[in-house]
């Protein structure tokens, strides 16, 4: 997968280039790819589209989604969302939003990055510091 200034999101299979159509912005700030060959999209202001082979859904401060600004966007093995995004981190487990901000414990509510660890811990690169978040495992 490509996230590219030309507008939109590629897949290269083989050595080609194939344009995914039918995106709602062309304004890509990050990718990830999901379990079972989906994507998630951060865009610029558009908020988080999700790819899932066919067709996108969006996701938006409408949906519970914290800011439509994503920065940065890591998918958790268990398919679980995080996107990093104007003024903190939402999370999606498949069904709703959830955020976070610096009241919640993150060092900053300016995050920059966001990366699943092998442990499935959650780390946040912010402006003030690093934050990680530990899912209980039940």
């Amino acid at each position: 997968w490509l996230a590219h200034d030309e507008g939109g999101v590629s897949r290269f299979v083989r050595g080609k280039r194939y344009a995914v159509g039918g995106m709602a912005t062309r304004r890509v700030q990050c990718i990830a790819a999901g379990p079972n060959t989906t994507l998630w999209v951060g865009t610029v202001d558009d908020g988080v589209l999700h790819f899932d082979g066919e067709s996108w859904t969006a996701y938006t401060p409408d949906d519970g989604l914290l800011d439509d600004y994503v920065v940065d966007i890591a998918v958790a093995a268990d398919g679980t969302v995080w996107a990093a995004v104007g003024g903190g981190v939402s999370r999606y487990d498949g069904v709703a939003w959830e955020s976070f901000t610096h009241e919640d414990g993150l060092a900053s509510d300016y995050v920059l990055s966001v990366a699943v660890g092998p442990d499935g811990a959650v780390w946040f690169g912010t402006g003030g510091g690093v934050s990680r978040y530990k899912p209980v495992v039940r």
